[in-house]
């Protein structure tokens, strides 16, 4: 890990969301530079080099971190890639930002919390929606007592991509590789429910496939779709809030706005966070206000090539926080997703599958 760079070195591995989101966030801030990135497919990685002016492109990950010297690596693959990339980055004492669902299991996630314990390095798990202002404001209200005593949260989230029904076959859809809503989407809402309210205690579930088969993107011939791209689950959390989630990737929603509504209900009122960013405050008699905060919601402007949504004003604040406490010499991003989290994530998580596989109803955590 480089100690005496002026300049924060960063090493990219995905061209996915990494490419879309995370380069163009690290690349605007000042005194970062993005030196190397890596793809399973070369020509992505030497493409993305060109378009982008990164000096290093690689097709393996332990190749570029033996031959860079970075501060930061982001690991942004298919969750079965998680474990071995974090590990590998952990052994070179490489501060390890990594993608969500933290891993393919618990057991998982606990082995690359312990390392990154051991090796004494800042690990963050991409949660970047707890830096979105609007969510942030959500938490301080919370907080500050404006719901009253939290009774109830409701979560429905449709989300086409990347599992639209057009869409050919992918990892997205093999659950050996963990594809799927409930790691892709579900994290977030767990990880959402564990920051603004606290422990789950158990969990109830199901998980569905809508879409049952794909076509391969070259040979056209169709493979059974292993992951679900629908689920809906039920969460008590240990204060006695309840909550309901439901995530669906192959309907759409009437508008933007009605893409996501998340929506806390205390004794006092409502707390509603909405598809274009906004926040409302809604009285128990229905009456409505708006009371997003001040801050950029779909493009930040000093920002080229950013695109617009929820997670992208999230990881543009995420990511000037993360280079922050680099610039320190920190090993804490105050308010972010570690690898802690990451691990009682991955629990809600496999307690939810587990719940639809073997139809348990609750199951405890």
């Amino acid at each position: 890990m480089a100690t005496n760079q002026t300049a924060i070195r960063i090493g990219l591995i995905g061209t996915g969301f990494a490419r879309r989101v995370m380069l163009p966030a690290f690349r605007a801030l000042e005194g970062v530079q993005i030196v190397a990135i890596c793809s399973g497919r070369r020509e992505n990685a030497e493409r993305t080099a060109q378009e982008h002016g990164i000096p290093a492109a690689y097709d393996d990950y332990r190749e570029m971190l033996e031959r860079e010297s970075l501060d930061l690596v982001a690991i942004v693959t298919p969750p079965h890639l998680h474990r071995p990339m974090t590990l590998a980055a952990l052994e070179r004492g490489v501060h390890v930002l990594c993608e969500k669902p933290t891993a393919m299991n618990a057991p998982e996630a606990r082995e690359m919390l312990e390392a990154a314990e051991r090796a004494g390095v800042l690990h963050l798990i991409d949660h970047e929606l707890r830096f979105h202002p609007s969510l942030r404001a959500l938490k301080e209200r919370i907080e500050k007592g404006e719901l009253g005593a939290p009774e109830r949260v409701t979560f429905s989230v449709h989300w086409r991509y990347p599992m639209d029904p057009n869409r050919p076959w992918g990892w997205w859809f093999d659950a050996s590789k963990g594809g799927g809503l409930l790691g892709a989407l579900g994290s977030h809402q767990i990880d959402l429910l564990r920051w603004l309210l606290g422990e789950v205690r158990r969990v109830c579930g199901h998980l569905h496939t809508v879409v049952k088969e794909r076509p391969h993107p070259e040979t056209g011939e169709r493979g059974r779709v292993t992951s679900d791209d629908y689920c809906a689950f039920f969460v008590e959390l240990r204060n006695g809030a309840v909550g309901a989630v439901v995530l669906d990737a192959t309907a759409r929603a009437p508008s933007a706005e009605e893409s996501w509504r998340v929506a806390f209900h205390g004794e006092r009122c409502s707390l509603v966070f909405d598809g274009l960013g906004r926040l409302w405050r809604v009285e128990r008699d229905g009456e409505a206000e708006e009371i997003t905060p001040p801050a950029p919601v779909y493009r930040v402007p000093e920002v080229p090539d950013l695109p617009e949504g929820v997670f992208s004003t999230g990881f543009w604040f995420f990511a000037q926080a993360i280079v922050e406490a680099l610039k320190q010499g920190r090993r804490t991003v105050e308010g972010a997703a570690t690898f802690h989290d990451g691990l009682k994530v991955q629990e809600a998580l496999d307690a939810v599958r587990r719940s639809s596989q073997e139809g348990k109803g609750w199951v405890e955590l």
